[in-house]
């Protein structure tokens, strides 16, 4: 069985990350903080702990069936090791390289597919943890929602 990726959501926004004083505040993708964990424009700290939170909300795409399968991909930095879909956590499926470069988003990023089909409702929340490097801020460049269509081999191709 093969899957090929029929379409593609980018879930640019509106994005929120959580401020220190446990409120959230507007912000886009791609996302750095700032080194004195200022977010966006207000100049208002990040909330401490051990990484960045970052949230969104999403409907559910129209014409997906029972063949479809559903993947949120984020694309940073580094690695996102889980993303919360309706506050179910969900461990990533995949992560390599990413093979998209742009003058936004470096060759030498991470893409993290977590399977999602399973969760997906007519209205979502999208939640991760970007984690902290010590020295080096940590940017989150994309989201997507992944639509694949499942596809049976056919006989020909197993010879």
């Amino acid at each position: 069985m093969t899957d090929r990726i029929a379409h593609q959501i980018r879930l640019a926004g509106p994005w929120e990350v959580l401020l220190r004083e446990g409120d959230w505040q507007r912000c886009s993708l791609p996302f750095t903080p700032e080194p004195d964990r200022s977010a966006c424009t207000s100049g208002s700290e990040i909330a401490a702990g051990p990484g960045i939170q970052l949230r969104r909300k999403f409907h559910r795409p129209t014409g997906i069936n029972s063949r479809t399968i559903l993947l949120i991909e984020v694309t940073a930095d580094i690695g996102v090791p889980f993303v919360q879909v309706n506050d179910q956590l969900v461990a990533a499926s995949n992560t390599q390289p990413s093979e998209d470069a742009t003058d936004k988003q470096p060759v030498n990023n991470v893409s993290s597919r977590f399977p999602v089909t399973d969760l997906i409702q007519p209205f979502n929340s999208l939640q991760f943890e970007i984690p902290e490097a010590s020295a080096v801020s940590v940017t989150v460049y994309a989201a997507r929602l992944l639509i694949c269509e499942s596809q049976s081999e056919s006989p020909s191709s197993r010879s």
